[in-house]
């Protein structure tokens, strides 16, 4: 294919799969994350600390697959920034068991919602960020800087390329992250967010309001002003923290924010796309009434095909478990992958189930059996 001809067809196969038409073939979504950088010979602290090793393997990896998107270029880790800062605590790099983890952690008291409240900016400058870099120093945040501004550097030099060279579509160039997240996975982590929403609801949900306010609505009329058609979706977001919710409170902190936000982009013809971490089926009656075409979902604990038939009016992505990836035979793969394109059909988008971090997450020879199949398998 000639010059962004490869760019235009791999976008078709995407805005087809957002709007349930029929696709020639499926398209292939990258959930891989750190494995990526596992799939080579190098030691991950040495893959994730040098920018042009980086870009050769994230390289090399599309190069070898041929993926049509990537939620992931390399940049989810900034280790360098981090280390930078005096935090390395926060996540361990072990390159004897080939894994990067990173710790629940807290920097905010559950009694400091009110101080979040009255003023988010002064409550970050002065007890988060303190708690994050307890002992930081005026050279150690210098040097911060300079590797912040390396990063960038990478992650633009990085982005860039996927688009021009490898024509990958891109996903989207807002992430409109829900309040409730701000808190679970930052402020307060896992544990301190499960004792907060029995605790601390009353305060808890006037910082929800305050950051559906300062931030969230910013943020929308960025998306509803820009053409966002070059990519993916017109804006994505991730569904964590409903993790820990039963329905009832899914009802009270979650979901109110995330509808209102949403309901604009439908009232302006916009797509988005959601990535799903446990189970989307136990909420499935707060998805029936959404358009057909306008949402997709990466789905990771479900049962894809339970999912299917229960919400008809979504597409989906994912189907290929670390499981089957990582411990499967190619053949087996293979079968698994016709069976979901054939059985799945329109509004199926190819991906990974999990956040592919691990080594034995998935063998080479699986992936590269199941995206030649994909890639040439007619529908």
């Amino acid at each position: 294919m000639g010059e962004k001809d490869l760019l235009n067809e791999r976008r078709r196969l995407f805005n087809n799969a957002f709007s349930m038409e029929h696709n020639e073939r499926v398209p292939l979504f990258s959930n891989f994350w750190t494995w990526k950088m596992l799939d080579s010979e190098y030691p991950l602290r040495q893959s994730l600390s040098d920018y042009d090793l980086l870009e050769k393997l994230v390289s090399d990896f599309q190069e070898r697959y041929q993926f049509d998107s990537h939620f992931d270029l390399g940049t989810r880790n900034p280790i360098r920034v981090v280390n930078a800062l005096g935090t390395e605590g926060f996540h361990q790099i072990d390159d004897e068991n080939n894994c990067l983890a990173v710790s629940d952690h807290q920097i905010m008291e559950a009694s400091e919602y009110r101080d979040y409240v009255n003023n988010p900016t002064a409550f970050f400058y002065t007890k988060a960020f303190a708690r994050y870099c307890p002992d930081l120093t005026t050279k150690q945040l210098n040097a911060a800087v300079k590797e912040y501004r390396k990063f960038t550097a990478f992650s633009q030099r990085i982005t860039k390329k996927f688009a021009e060279d490898y024509q990958c579509v891109p996903v989207s160039p807002y992430y409109l992250k829900e309040p409730f997240e701000y808190f679970f996975t930052a402020l307060r982590g896992i544990k301190g967010m499960s004792m907060d929403i029995r605790r601390n609801s009353g305060d808890l949900l006037e910082a929800l309001d305050a950051i559906y306010e300062t931030i969230m609505l910013p943020g929308i009329e960025r998306v509803l002003k820009i053409d966002t058609s070059p990519y993916l979706g017109d804006a994505y977001t991730s569904f964590m923290g409903w993790s820990i919710l039963n329905e009832k409170q899914f009802d009270k902190f979650y979901w109110p924010y995330f509808i209102r936000v949403f309901s604009k982009m439908l009232e302006n013809d916009k797509k988005l796309f959601l990535m799903s971490e446990a189970t989307l089926l136990r909420f499935a009656d707060h998805f029936d009434d959404i358009p057909k075409g306008r949402l997709m979902v990466q789905l990771e604990q479900d049962d894809i095909f339970a999912v299917r038939k229960r919400l008809p009016n979504m597409s989906i992505a994912g189907g290929m478990s670390p499981e089957l990836l990582g411990r499967g035979t190619p053949d087996e793969c293979v079968a698994y992958t016709k069976k979901l394109i054939d059985e799945l059909g329109n509004g199926f988008v190819l991906s990974q189930t999990k956040m592919m971090s691990y080594a034995s997450d998935c063998k080479r020879e699986n992936l590269l059996a199941v995206n030649n199949f994909a890639l040439n398998y007619r529908t």
